[in-house]
């Protein structure tokens, strides 16, 4: 048993003690080392002024680090990680390449938004060297979604990115990677890691097994995934919770399976390894994880985090709802497996015993094709005003499986049967779909906020699904 956390930031060892653990990695950088170079601006993750770069050690077969915000990463989610800040990407001769860019092509004013963008290029960089693949707008843009620059203007840091020469840089991995701080990280990976800090009466534990975390939820301890929801609440004051079981060292909880009946993500799977695995057999999936969030927060969030947040407006949850998708549960007396309809059972309410975890998300591979909506005020890293997601089989002009799921307009994502039962089995024309939306005003009492009231909401559940129809009929007249 270890009673601290291990990290290793620019290639230097420090050990964490339980006082800081709650603590997030960018308070810890700039106010314990007097790391200034990594900003602290809306403590959210949305802006990526405070973002660094992060390698887990249990992503052996890795060789590049990702981009996380480290304003929303406590300290006790990093355990047994390499981290690399702004100051780290230079070396002793020279800056970074992307920083010359950065200043060649004036992609900076006031600064303060500057460290972020560049880890997120450089970031950017090392994928690319590492696939072999060359830069683009498209990658730059896609690189920086997570990152808000108020004063410079985005031309100069596009123009940044696409003048890179990659074949002038090397990759952080081959310049801190050592056999020295792998073992060091390996030795202390096997180890539970307890922290208390008796003073605040903070009790936060990293356990090695599904048993283990099993044991200490029945002891009220609250199970975190990524941790970049309940982060934003603790950084707001919001969030009291004393006790953590954190399960980022839980080897197994990382996995994916993909066999000939179904693909599944443990609950440490990343959404960006869930984007990356779902592009072949759910590539609507997959698309719609690519404007869920930037790669800062999909770097660190999980799948799993998104569902048992069970926020009804939830980018994943209406997919899963149409895909038949089910999770795997684990207590001390066995596992059981739960449709994602059946686990929510009002806001927030959950079909979740006391002495339960979600171990794993399982979506089966069906002859089922999928269109997923999603209405918001921007297209990337935006909430939803109103989502929406449709699992359908149609054969000679005739829709035999159809699957509707409503994310932002009731407590929980709205499953509608009734406009499934007009559909099915009716040709695919649209007197149907007419009929269809003539019935949501009585289906749905959406409520009302600042991003839009309940009538516009009906009357995007009601767009979209024609939408729908406009969109599948197009394509089958073009086939």
């Amino acid at each position: 048993m270890r009673d601290y956390i291990l990290l290793f930031i620019n290639g230097k060892k420090h050990k964490v003690s339980s006082i800081y653990a709650k603590q997030n990695l960018s308070e810890y950088l700039r106010d314990t080392l007097g790391m200034k170079g990594t900003k602290i601006v809306c403590s959210e993750g949305d802006c990526g002024a405070c973002t660094v770069l992060l390698h887990r050690y249990i992503d052996k077969k890795k060789t590049t680090f990702s981009s996380i915000n480290s304003c929303i990463a406590p300290l006790y989610v990093l355990d047994c990680c390499h981290i690399i800040t702004i100051e780290g990407i230079e070396t002793s001769n020279s800056i970074h390449p992307v920083q010359e860019a950065m200043a060649k092509h004036h992609g900076t004013q006031c600064g303060f938004c500057t460290p972020g963008i560049v880890n997120a290029l450089v970031s950017m960089s090392d994928d690319l060297i590492a696939a072999n693949k060359n830069v683009d707008m498209k990658k730059v843009k896609n690189y920086t979604t997570g990152n808000l620059c108020r004063c410079t203007g985005y031309k100069g840091i596009v123009e940044a990115g696409m003048s890179l020469d990659l074949s002038e840089i090397k990759p952080l991995f081959e310049r801190y990677d050592s056999k020295e701080i792998q073992e060091e990280l390996e030795i202390a990976f096997k180890d539970e890691v307890v922290l208390d800090d008796k003073e605040k009466e903070i009790s936060i534990i990293l356990p090695k097994t599904i048993k283990r975390a099993v044991e200490l939820k029945t002891e009220n301890y609250s199970v975190i995934s990524g941790g970049t929801d309940i982060s934003v609440f603790v950084n707001k004051g919001y969030n009291k919770t004393k006790k953590f079981v954190s399960l980022i060292n839980v080897d197994e909880l990382y996995e994916i399976q993909d066999n000939d009946d179904f693909v599944s993500f443990s609950s440490r799977v990343s959404l960006t390894d869930v984007e990356k695995s779902c592009e072949e057999y759910f590539e609507e999936f997959a698309n719609s994880l690519k404007v869920f969030a930037s790669p800062q927060i999909k770097n660190k969030g999980t799948l799993i985090g998104n569902i048992a947040n069970g926020s009804p407006i939830g980018d994943t949850i209406p997919f899963l709802y149409v895909s038949d998708a089910s999770l795997e549960l684990v207590s001390a007396n066995g596992q059981r497996d739960i449709l994602i309809p059946d686990f929510y059972l009002g806001y927030k309410q959950f079909a979740l015993k006391d002495d339960e975890i979600i171990t794993k998300v399982k979506i089966p591979k069906k002859d089922k094709e999928f269109k997923i909506y999603k209405v918001s005020a921007r297209k990337d890293l935006d909430i939803s005003v109103v989502s929406l997601a449709i699992g359908y089989k149609i054969e000679d002009e005739k829709i035999i499986d159809i699957s509707i799921a409503y994310g932002g307009v009731a407590a929980t994502v709205y499953k509608a049967k009734a406009l499934e039962e007009v559909l099915l089995n009716k040709e695919l024309k649209e007197e149907y779909f007419k009929e269809a939306i003539s019935l949501i005003p009585s289906l749905l009492t959406p409520f009302s906020d600042h991003r839009g009231s309940s009538e516009f909401r009906i009357k995007l559940c009601q767009n979209l699904l024609m939408k729908f129809y406009s969109e599948v009929t197009s394509q089958r007249e073009v086939a």
